[in-house]
């Protein structure tokens, strides 16, 4: 299992003045974010180069030192402690599956907590082959673009809203949840399909994500505007 955080740390200091400016004196090298998986590096990668929003917390990382990790659920797993490894409840719910039929969402984030409720470590698992394959599943042409854009769209939420809400604090009292499925946007606790939305639209902008490469307003929690329900709608024997 190869670790990109030593190449994202380099890359990422230089990237992010652009998308934030002042952000960059904020030793953005300085966050500890390890990412295990090379399609989610590059999803990471473009995330902070396009989203101020996102910028902006890898900076709350650096200055309050929280740890994250970001990988496919058995990468995390498997990483050691000194690696930013999981604790065995930690272990349980990052590798815990949907229920077979249920259109639930591939990624989770994953705190450890201190006694008094300060976060001490975070991990965002995103189950890419799943993904993946529900892309090809859904429409073969231009998987690999389709995968790249709901990896992005992934990362927003997972990491600006929920990581974000958390990132400087470490306290679960800012944690920024998702509303119960069927809510909208407008709603006092869908604060992290607002933040969603605002991430979606600026790397719109800085991406220049136009036609069908455009990232979409997300209205309610569901997943239709990802690329990956396409999947869900195919009978089990077109699998």
């Amino acid at each position: 299992m190869k670790l990109f955080s030593l190449c994202l740390a380099v890359a990422l200091a230089a990237t992010v003045e652009g998308a934030a400016g002042q952000e960059a004196t904020r030793r953005l090298d300085l966050a500890e974010v390890r990412v295990t998986e090379s399609r989610l590096a590059r999803a990471f990668g473009r995330l902070i180069d396009g989203s101020p929003s996102a910028a902006r917390v890898l900076g709350d990382l650096a200055a309050s030192g929280l740890p994250l990790a970001i990988g496919r659920p058995a990468d995390l797993a498997a990483l050691p402690d000194a690696e930013g490894g999981p604790a065995p409840l930690e272990r349980t719910a990052l590798l815990a599956g949907s229920e077979p039929g249920r259109r639930e969402s591939p990624a989770r984030v994953v705190f450890r907590l201190a006694y008094d409720g300060t976060v001490e470590r975070a991990w965002i698992a995103v189950d890419v082959d799943a993904m993946e394959r529900l892309e090809r599943r859904g429409r073969s042409d231009e998987a690999r673009e389709r995968l790249d854009d709901d990896l992005l769209a992934t990362l927003a939420h997972e990491f600006v809203a929920h990581v974000g809400s958390v990132a400087l604090t470490r306290s679960m009292a800012d944690f920024c949840d998702d509303p119960p499925v069927g809510h909208h946007t407008h709603e006092a606790f869908a604060c992290s399909l607002r933040v969603e939305n605002r991430v979606r639209s600026e790397l719109n902008r800085a991406l220049g994500l136009t036609g069908p490469r455009r990232l979409p307003r997300r209205d309610n929690y569901s997943f239709d505007v990802m690329n990956f329900s396409r999947g869900w709608a195919e009978r089990p024997e077109a699998r």
